[in-house]
């Protein structure tokens, strides 16, 4: 299919110039002008137009940059999906690039996705020709021969007919350009703990940042589906191919790849900063900047020595020991990592952001890599040209394909949620359930697998402006591709977080209470510090609106797998310690219960009991819990709990309302148990991948109950304490949100 393209506007140039290649640094390239006619062709059905924008780039130096990658630097093999270079510039040739714009007519029954595509109506997409020359050719006959015979890459013979050094690439992608613009607190609260390092592990990180102070960034997200074939000088008699493909539901071209955040601003760097700083040295910015500037011969003042020792005890520094000198090296240190971090931190923010969102839509990912002899490449080539890696990749092709680097991935994703909406009035109500579970699988050229899964289940509802929202995620990925069918679990990498989210039009006395009792419950405070933490929390959040909560718990990888052999522990004696902590307090029915100390004392030997199945109903639990309290001098307690029925919606406070609004509890908690167990077993035993889906539908059910929450961040935390080498992959977040004063202000507590 070689076509003659009459391009107005080049015929100057092939007629006038007789300058070498190779010596040629004249303003003709690189040219740009209108095709005078475009050329039509059929290909399996579908109607294309060679038409449009066309352009000539002449490449004769190593500094002359082929900005579709084709020619530059041989490079090693990377990891990521981007094909490697195509062909390697050398000082013995030059190149000329053509390229242009293709038009497919995508109507009637033609299928867009046969491209690769994924559009409908017109595509376009571009064609490009790398066509070698000796560097002694003058310029003007190389493209005259050139035009005279412009190979095209939808016609096999042209492709067979490729001289060494020679490509034809055929693309439909580009970048795609987004603003993202993210509060503060959210970047810096989703990676508190990079702030934290130089802290104790008691130590609580406690930063101010306000809510209206947002970060802007530039998004591009470069990639999308491409073909190249290409001749190699060191095997002349090979045909060489590339096919990078990816498809995203909902975009008008295939666009995947290299994420990359540039910030549009500087705005918020600061107050950032400053911020993040207080909170690292628990001190006014400006009295620390007072410490940095004493020189030793200065004596400081009262007030200065005081901060000095507070500072050192911050950062772990010996009081009599370590100099002022050691101080503020260790100042400036933190200073400038903190600088350093606060822009990780918010690309970091920016890219995961984009590429969940990209990411979570893809359904197909694919490279492929190969070395085709002529038949191979009769063979292939239309199956090259849509993108069908499958099909060249089938066992019949391989004696004339050699694969030489191959990349698959494809998702699938298991949704569940259910729920109800109601509305009376002024008076609204939801509830949701949801549950996923996704499974991403990738393959190299040998067939080996790399797999990722993440489950997820949760509850939200939202009771006339009063929200909840609180889920379990647990995630597991390979690092590398298995050797093993079917992978082994100690393959890969895993991880599990918790979080809870509550939202109230502003916060009384009571969900005060409530607050600072969650905060314990979720080791975010000692049991002495209940009352400090209440009255600043009352002076923090007095006269403010549209209060948002949210906590979080995550434990990485070596958290997690140390952790295991606890979590899988069916221990009646620590789970209901953990069960009797997750009561909810009622100050005014059950005072008694207003601490966890309190109700770890009064309520685990029931809960034993009834994990170790002595109970079986929650009349026997009333019963039981009414004289065990009653025995302990708890007369007024034990008979609210014997009455529960009588407490109206309070009643589910009680111990047997907790059974009767649970009545699988012992299901649940032996279920949480064994898929913990199962986890364990498998990693520790080279047992295989498939576990990981069973085990979480067992323990998913801490991600759907707000009891159940309460008490596996409780169980998670005690388990941390039995077993110290996990604190530090556990890491614990509270972000508060709130409007004062007509201010939208955020406070970040973190814990690690």
């Amino acid at each position: 299919m070689t076509i003659e393209l009459n391009m107005a506007g080049l015929q100057m140039l092939v007629e006038t110039t007789l300058t070498p290649l190779k010596d040629y640094h004249g303003d003709l390239f690189p040219w740009r002008g209108e095709m005078v006619e475009s050329h039509s062709f059929a290909l399996e059905g579908i109607t294309a137009s060679v038409t449009g924008d066309a352009k000539v780039e002449l490449i004769n130096a190593s500094t002359v940059i082929d900005e579709d990658g084709i020619i530059g630097e041989q490079k090693a093999v990377n990891a990521d999906l981007e094909p490697t270079t195509t062909l390697t510039y050398s000082d013995e040739v030059c190149w000329i690039k053509y390229s242009t714009q293709i038009d497919f007519d995508l109507t009637g029954a033609s299928k867009a996705e046969l491209l690769g595509i994924n559009t409908d109506g017109q595509a376009q997409c571009k064609l490009a020709a790398y066509l070698c020359h000796q560097p002694h050719e003058a310029v003007g006959l190389a493209l005259g021969r050139d035009l005279a015979t412009m190979p095209v890459i939808f016609d096999v013979e042209d492709v067979k007919s490729l001289a060494p050094n020679n490509a034809l690439m055929m693309e439909t992608a580009g970048a795609l350009t987004v603003s993202a613009n993210f509060r503060w607190s959210d970047i810096i609260a989703q990676n508190l703990d990079m702030f934290s390092r130089w802290l104790d592990q008691g130590e609580l990180l406690d930063v101010n940042l306000d809510s209206a102070l947002n970060a802007d960034l530039n998004i591009e997200i470069r990639g999308g589906f491409r073909v190249v074939f290409s001749k190699r000088l060191d095997k002349p008699h090979h045909t060489f191919l590339a096919i990078k493909k990816s498809t995203l539901s909902n975009t008008a071209l295939t666009i995947t790849g290299g994420v990359n955040a540039k910030f549009a601003d500087q705005t918020g760097f600061k107050q950032a900063y400053s911020s993040i700083l207080t909170g690292v040295f628990n001190a006014p910015l400006d009295k620390v900047e007072e410490i940095l500037s004493l020189v030793a011969t200065e004596s400081p003042d009262e007030a200065q020595n005081d901060l000095i020792l507070r500072l050192k005890d911050r950062l772990q520094l010996d009081p009599l020991t370590d100099s002022l000198e050691r101080l503020q090296s260790e100042l400036l240190t933190i200073k400038k990592t903190v600088l350093a971090n606060i822009e990780t931190a918010a690309k970091l923010k920016a890219e995961l952001s984009v590429k969940f969102e990209f990411t979570r839509l893809s359904s197909h990912q694919s490279l492929l890599e190969a070395k085709l002899t002529t038949k191979g490449l009769e063979q292939v080539h239309l199956d090259a040209l849509f993108g069908r890696v499958g099909t060249i990749t089938q066992h019949s092709y391989q004696d004339e394909i050699e694969i030489e680097r191959f990349f698959f991935q494809t998702s699938t994703e298991i949704k569940q949620a259910y729920g109800f909406n109601l509305g009376f009035g002024a008076w609204s109500a939801m509830s949701r359930n949801s549950y996923s579970f996704k499974t991403i699988e990738t393959r190299d050229k040998l067939n080996r697998v790399q797999l990722a899964t993440l489950g997820m289940r949760g509850y939200q509802d939202d009771i006339n402006g009063d929200k909840r929202h609180y889920y379990l995620s647990f995630d597991a990925q390979m690092v590398a591709f298995s050797t093993s069918t079917p992978p082994k679990l100690n393959e890969f990498t895993l991880g599990l977080t918790l979080l809870h989210k509550q939202q109230e039009a502003s916060v009384t006395s009571n969900e005060l209470d409530h607050l600072v009792d969650d905060l314990s419950v979720w080791g975010m405070i000692p049991e002495f510090g209940s009352e400090d933490t209440k009255h600043r929390l009352s002076e923090i959040l007095k006269d403010a609106d549209n209060v948002r909560i949210v906590k979080s718990l995550h434990l990485d990888h070596d958290a997690f797998v140390q952790l295991l052999p606890l979590l899988g522990q069916f221990d009646s004696r620590r789970l209901a310690i953990s069960l009797a902590a997750a009561l909810p307090i009622n100050h005014k029915i059950l005072p008694e219960r207003a601490t966890i100390e309190n109700r770890v004392k009064l309520y685990d030997a029931i809960f034993e009991a009834l994990l170790n199945s002595q109970l079986n109903s929650h009349n026997e639990v009333a019963l039981a819990t009414y004289q065990y309290l009653k025995a302990k001098g708890c007369r007024k307690l034990a008979r609210k709990e014997r009455d529960w029925r009588r407490l109206g919606a309070s009643k589910f406070q009680t111990l047997a309302g907790i059974v009767e609004l649970h009545p699988r509890i012992l299901h649940d908690i032996k279920n949480l148990c064994d898929g913990f167990a199962q986890l364990n077993l498998a990693y520790h035993q080279e047992g295989d991948y498939s576990v990981l889906e069973k085990a979480f539908n067992l323990f998913d059910d801490m991600g759907e109950h707000g009891f159940y929450n309460r008490f596996f961040a409780h169980y998670v935390l005690q388990c941390t304490r039995t077993f110290p080498q996990a604190q530090n992959g556990t890491k614990v977040t509270v972000k508060l949100e709130f409007v004062k004063d007509g201010k939208e202000i955020d406070v970040l507590w973190g814990k690690r």
